[in-house]
């Protein structure tokens, strides 16, 4: 997982790629850090192609405010340059997968 450490950066990476998605996770934040690393097996497994990006909300807030993220932690799916789904606090891998499944596979397969 990339870490984003500013707005160009973030642009940069949103503009280069069909798939990216943007993690906002906080440094006091346990659910972060609990599901960090499983969304992270996810896209390393499944959806390879995908960057996974990892802003830091405490270090980049004003990143956090920008995207409207307010909860953490919060997945956003970025498809062609627009959101394409959002997940924020609770949300299971199994939505995640469902929601980037096909467009993945219409856009790398």
């Amino acid at each position: 997982m990339k870490k984003i450490e500013s707005t160009e950066q973030l642009n940069e990476q949103l503009n280069q790629f069909p798939i990216t998605a943007l993690y906002f996770s906080g440094s006091s934040c346990g659910v972060c850090h609990a599901l960090r690393p499983k969304v992270e097996a996810l896209f390393t497994e499944e959806f390879p192609q995908a960057p996974l990006l990892e802003i830091a909300t405490d270090e980049q807030p004003e990143l956090a405010a920008q995207y409207g993220v307010f909860t953490l932690p919060v997945l956003i799916l970025y498809i062609d340059g627009r959101e394409g789904s959002r997940f924020a606090r609770t949300f299971s891998l199994g939505e995640v997968r469902e929601a980037l499944e096909r467009p993945y596979n219409m856009i790398f397969e």
